[in-house]
């Protein structure tokens, strides 16, 4: 990441309100993590089961990820894999 972190992270919080922003905590993250899933998905305008939400949360998990290693030019996307 170029520039100033702190700044665009205190311009983006004083647009929090703004209807195209989605903040994600992580701390919400690990209290709830179905819960911000579905209001990620209705922020973006989609509808996801519970199997897909749950898929996802496994997909995400640090246990998962770190079995998977780092994609080569591109293989293996997030959306091809966890339909």
């Amino acid at each position: 990441m170029f520039g100033p972190f702190w700044r665009h992270v205190h311009q983006a919080w004083e647009k929090r309100y703004h209807p195209n922003l989605h903040f994600i905590f992580y701390e919400d993250l690990k209290k709830d993590i179905m819960g911000e899933l579905g209001k990620l998905s209705d922020f973006v305008g989609i509808n996801l089961t519970e199997q897909q939400k749950q898929n996802i949360v496994e997909h995400t998990s640090f246990s998962n990820m770190k079995h998977r290693g780092v994609p080569v030019k591109g293989e293996g996307l997030f959306n091809e894999e966890v339909k």
